[in-house]
């Protein structure tokens, strides 16, 4: 069965092959098509064409190849105006003035001591120094050293003699 199906199938694509093959010698080509109608118009009817126009003439010209100079614009002369001469007078010379000099004061020893650590309750914490392997406790208000005024405690931070002084880092 499924032999003569295929057979069958053959047979009907060659036959529409066949009828839409063209044909060698047809007998009826396909005619031209009809010649358009000229009517004849009186010549002062009839538009003159143009081969070449003048370039910026306003005319449509379709000549890709031609180059056209574009006339240069003339403008009308501007009149010269004059200018008033402005005599320069001389100004009697500044005096030369030097800002003061402000008197720096002289850079503030640094703080000799290591702070390593604070301990104690948060209203009145206690801040732990090191210095040469001695170790100091001071809150507050406190004088470390004999000359230096411990003005604020924070928690990775003291304030002394308004320099803000970190923790240590440990080596």
């Amino acid at each position: 069965m499924r032999k003569t199906l295929v057979g069958l199938l053959v047979v009907v694509v060659a036959c529409s092959l066949w009828k839409l093959w063209p044909e060698a010698d047809a007998a009826d080509p396909v005619p031209p098509p009809p010649a358009p109608v000229v009517a004849e118009a009186s010549p002062e009817v009839m538009p003159v064409l143009r081969t070449e126009a003048q370039p910026h003439s306003g005319a449509i010209v379709r000549n890709v190849f031609a180059f056209y100079e574009v006339p240069p614009v003339r403008r009308a002369p501007e009149p010269v105006l004059e200018r008033p001469v402005q005599v320069a007078v001389a100004q009697p010379p500044q005096p030369i003035v030097e800002p003061p000099v402000q008197k720096s004061e002289p850079p503030r020893p640094l703080f000799p001591y290591s702070f390593i650590g604070r301990f104690g309750p948060d209203a009145n914490p206690i801040a732990v120094f090191s210095r040469d392997g001695e170790i100091v406790n001071a809150r507050v208000g406190e004088i470390i050293g004999g000359a230096w005024l411990l003005t604020e405690i924070g928690i990775e931070s003291v304030v002394v003699n308004g320099q803000r002084v970190g923790l240590a880092t440990s080596s």
